[in-house]
């Protein structure tokens, strides 16, 4: 007599989760930051790095306004809490200290360099209009849409057979409220034909905070460029 094969049950893997504090060991209560002494700090995070990462567990931090004390309260504190597959995986668990803490002055500062002057001002960059809010002002022209601003700058672009940023630099940000300022200056070669037009000046970023706390860009205007 031939039994009928059974059905298969579909396969399936439960992943063991546990905290990094588990993962570590559980080890003892860390030392409070405000009791070791002064000089003694950094030697304290090195040492809980190289914990980390011979448990395959890394923390980065892009402000370079953290303070060693900040971040040895968030890496003995919440980070501990933080939640992570314990699967005997070789792969690493990485985390960023700003997506729990952002700084806003460094993360505008480099919006407002990287992601906004230098776009308009590079030809190989895109502008993002995801950056900037639904209708802005820039340089010389008033209020525009989104859209139309876009437009503004990739046609400025297309005037020049090639834009040479020499220097762009951001000096200082400033955060009022719901308000943040980022400025800087730049030089900046403009080729067309056998002509190149140097211009230099200032330049000025302006955010607003929205109602789902998002920095948007309102305004931006750069000296001595016409857009």
């Amino acid at each position: 007599m031939i039994l009928p094969t059974p059905p298969k049950e579909p396969y399936t893997t439960t992943v063991r989760n546990c905290t990094i504090f588990e993962k570590l060991g559980s080890p003892k209560r860390f030392r409070n930051a405000m009791m070791i002494p002064d000089g003694l700090l950094a030697q304290e995070l090195d040492l809980l790095r190289k914990i980390l990462l011979e448990n395959r567990i890394q923390l980065l931090v892009s402000s370079p306004n953290i303070s060693d004390a900040e971040l040895y309260r968030f890496m003995t504190g919440e980070f501990m809490d933080l939640r992570i597959a314990n699967d005997g995986s070789p792969l690493f668990h990485c985390f960023l200290y700003d997506d729990y803490h952002p700084d806003p002055f460094f993360d505008n500062e480099q919006t407002a360099l990287n992601r906004c002057v230098r776009f308009i001002l590079d030809k190989k960059l895109q502008a993002d209009g995801s950056l900037f809010m639904e209708q802005f002002m820039i340089n010389q022209y008033g209020l525009l849409l989104n859209h139309e601003a876009i437009q503004v700058i990739n046609s400025f672009k297309d005037r020049y057979e090639e834009i040479l940023i020499l220097d762009l630099n951001a000096g200082k940000t400033s955060i009022r409220g719901k308000f943040c300022e980022v400025s800087g200056s730049h030089a900046t070669g403009f080729i067309r034909g056998n002509k190149c037009l140097l211009r230099t000046g200032r330049w000025q970023v302006e955010f607003q905070l929205t109602v789902d706390s998002k920095w948007k860009i309102y305004s931006v205007r750069i000296e001595d460029v016409d857009l």
